[in-house]
This record gives C-alpha cells, structure tokens and sequence, in this order.
C-alpha cells in the first residue's frame, strides 16, 4: 500500500496505524515521489491527498489511471476538500473512493479492506 500526502505527520500516522492492522506501507510526499515507489514497489491501494506540491493528487490519479500498468490499482483519495463535485471528479477520474479529513480509522481500514477484496 502507497500513502501520498505532504503533510509528513499525516503519512506516520496513516502508517502506523495501517501498520497495525497487518498492512505493509510505503509513504511518498507528493505525485512525483509516489509515481517512482510506484516504479519500485509492487503497490496493491494507493491512499492519495490532492493538495500537494509538485504533483498534485488530480494529476497523479489522471496519470496512473490512464498508464495501463497501474490503472487498476484502487486508489482512495483523502482530502481536507470537503466538496462533493471535488469528490464525484475523484470518483470519474478513477478513484475508488473518497473519505473527508479528518477521518475515522474505522472508515479508512473498512474502504481499504473492500477496495483489496475486489482487487
């Protein structure tokens, strides 16, 4: 699993509490990071913020969707953006999911043990 999000307290938390959970995670702070843990990893979900600097979220989530080698791997966008059009863009660009931050552990290991279980 890939956590993307600049907020570097943000990806430990996320981290360890995944990590507790029985989750092998990777951490990246930005798009451009992700896309190259993606090119030495073997990712199975992809936890993405949008507001970043280098590469935003919506920028990542076109490029990975539209790249035939990772387009199938389910992405959950979580974002301080608490807009539904921001959300329904997310979900037509590709994303399989999208939680509001703050969030709820609880929420965050339900969406990613339903997006693995389609996988």
């Amino acid at each position: 699993m890939l956590v993307i999000d600049d907020v570097e307290e943000n990806c430990d938390l996320l981290k360890r509490r995944l990590e507790k959970h029985g989750f092998k995670v990777e951490v990246a702070i930005d798009g451009q990071e992700g896309m190259l843990r993606l090119n030495r990893r073997d990712i199975n979900l992809i936890l993405l913020d949008l507001d970043m600097p280098v590469m935003n979220g919506f920028t990542f989530l076109e490029k990975i969707k539209s790249h035939e080698q990772y387009s199938k791997i389910p992405i959950v966008v979580i974002s301080s953006i608490d807009d539904e059009d921001t959300a329904k863009d997310c979900i037509a660009y590709g994303a399989s999911g999208y939680l509001f931050k703050p969030y709820k552990m609880d929420k965050i290991i339900n969406v990613v043990n339903e997006c693995l279980a389609e996988v």
